[in-house]
């Protein structure tokens, strides 16, 4: 066999996984119309759980109006027992369970488009707004009330999203700072 590892146990910092093998997020828009799990998005997960060390469930939004239709939606307290659902369906299997987290700033539809710095970016059209600092610090409280929604709900892993024009990706070439702030927070919050 060309990798012998792959199917045995392994790590994660602390957390004990049966195999090596790791479930990427994908955006299956398998959500109800509030942009919570459904049985149709478990039922999916489980059949490709199996043998998996850790399923990451799929991309969700922190905060308010940064969806997209059928998105997990992750911004209201209201979402936790239909995240719980679903983090039992895929612990059955013996998979950890995470979840991918971030939001919209760049791309969402009708609303104003926020960055860093009010410059040019090559794949979007609009000249962007650039974010004050109380945004930001809105921004790091939605990211830190998604996490104690993830935990409440029993995920063992929490993956910043930080690709494709989101927030955190913004700051990353310009302010690595940001990147600390939220290393500090998920270390804290968990």
């Amino acid at each position: 066999m060309m990798y012998p590892h792959v199917f045995q146990p392994g790590r994660i910092g602390t957390l004990e996984l049966e195999s090596r093998l790791v479930f990427p997020p994908m955006q299956t828009r398998a959500t109800d119309e509030r942009g919570f799990p459904t049985k149709r998005l478990a039922d999916f997960l489980v059949r490709r759980a199996h043998g998996m060390g850790l399923m990451i469930v799929q991309h969700s939004f922190c905060w308010e109006g940064s969806g997209i239709e059928r998105g997990m939606d992750i911004s209201l307290d209201r979402s936790i027992p239909y995240l719980e659902k679903l983090v039992r369906a895929v612990k059955a299997t013996g998979t950890k369970v995470g979840i991918q987290i971030g939001g919209r700033t760049l791309r969402q539809k009708g609303n104003v488009c926020y960055a860093p710095s009010s410059i040019p970016i090559s794949f979007e059209e609009r000249l962007p707004t650039e974010i004050s600092k109380e945004q930001i610090c809105g921004y790091l409280e939605a990211y830190a009330r998604a996490a104690a929604r993830i935990r409440a709900a029993g995920f063992d892993v929490i993956e910043l999203h930080g690709l494709t024009g989101k927030l955190l990706a913004q700051f990353l070439p310009h302010q690595v700072f940001l990147f600390q702030l939220l290393r500090i927070f998920l270390l804290c919050a968990f």
